[in-house]
């Protein structure tokens, strides 16, 4: 509960999530790896939450979630310089949403598309654009997407990115419990510590 609490609420203090159907679209220099990826991806969101996810053929344009690969560097620093994104990591994620209703309309990840952990970062940003905004603490002995890796060393944590290419559970809770009929759009941060658990 504490790694949803710290997860769910930062981006305006409420509940931010979407209504209506999600339609992906892979852009820039991705491979067909990368779209089977995005179909796992899919697959193992869909069953945890009420909104239904799909993924676009090609280059549509016709997406509301909007997922960016850089196929290098330079790309990188040229979308950067062209003052689209503000520096990051390895990855990001820009929002849509209607300060009025809380809904998320759309949004749009960006990934370093030459990271050797790729899709542990589309999966990190994936749970942002999905509405969990914030970035915990830590949970314990649990890894997740959203928290602090603690590994002995650089090698180990890049081997357990490698390796595991999907939703912690944790995660998997978060994004379960975001989406529930349960927790309205836009529930305050404050009213949510006052519901009974």
């Amino acid at each position: 509960m504490k790694y949803f609490m710290e997860t769910a609420f930062e981006q305006n203090g409420s509940v931010i999530k979407w209504k209506d159907t999600i339609r992906i679209s892979l852009e820039g220099n991705y491979s067909t790896m990368d779209s089977l990826e995005m179909v796992k991806i899919i697959k193992e969101v869909s069953p945890l939450i009420n909104v239904k996810v799909i993924l676009l053929p090609g280059n549509s344009s016709n997406g509301n979630l909007i997922i960016n690969l850089f196929k290098s560097e330079k790309d990188y620093k040229s979308f950067l310089s062209a003052g689209e994104l503000d520096n990051m990591a390895e990855g990001k994620t820009k929002y849509k949403f209607s300060f009025l209703s809380n809904e998320i309309t759309g949004a749009q990840i960006f990934v370093f598309h030459f990271a050797a952990n790729k899709y542990w970062i589309l999966r990190h940003e994936f749970c942002h654009a999905l509405g969990l905004s914030g970035h915990s603490k830590g949970v314990g002995d649990e890894q997740a997407l959203l928290a602090p890796l603690v590994f002995k060393s650089i090698e180990d944590s890049d081997k357990w990115q490698n390796e595991n290419t999907h939703f912690p559970d944790a995660d998997k809770k978060s994004i379960k419990l975001l989406y529930s009929e349960n927790l309205p759009i836009g529930l305050k941060f404050t009213d949510f510590k006052k519901e009974p658990k």
